[in-house]
């Protein structure tokens, strides 16, 4: 049997185009959409996208700017989050969260993502193990209400 690369090379569309990942709250259990039945997703690519490599040549770059600067450790951490960030490409409804006493949606942009990566450092970890799963992508379901 041989190594087609061409047959390979396949995979970087499909991670291009991401893999929902079902959301679980702090304790592990699945988190719902308001009809309690709906998974609350998040759109990701694959670490053999085009994007996720775009955005690691950004983060390389960034890195060969600062030399001789010291990052600390809470810099390191928000560039990584950063990073998964860019990785995003949408994510469905059922985010909100609490403004002037009452609670609206958490529509996504790359601010709130950055934003939820950073309060909810779970979501972050569940997201980057997805993004390096080429199993995951090859394996998933039809595209569900994540937007881009």
């Amino acid at each position: 049997m041989s190594f087609n690369i061409t047959e390979k090379e396949s995979l970087v569309g499909i991670e291009d185009e991401g893999i929902d990942v079902e959301i679980d709250d702090e304790n592990g259990e699945p988190a719902y959409q308001a009809d309690g039945t709906t998974p609350i997703t998040i759109r990701v690519v694959g670490s053999l996208s085009k994007r996720y490599r775009k955005a690691q040549e950004n983060q390389r770059q960034d890195a060969i700017k600062s030399i001789g600067k010291k990052l600390t450790g809470r810099e390191s951490l928000a560039k990584q989050t950063e990073f998964v960030a860019a990785c995003t490409l949408g994510w469905s409804a059922g985010f909100t969260h609490v403004v002037n006493g009452a609670v609206v949606d958490f529509p996504f942009t790359r601010e709130n993502a950055i934003d939820l990566y950073t309060r909810l450092p779970f979501i972050q970890a569940k997201l980057e193990a997805a993004m390096v799963d080429h199993a995951g992508f090859s394996r998933k379901p039809s595209p569900s209400s994540a937007t881009p």
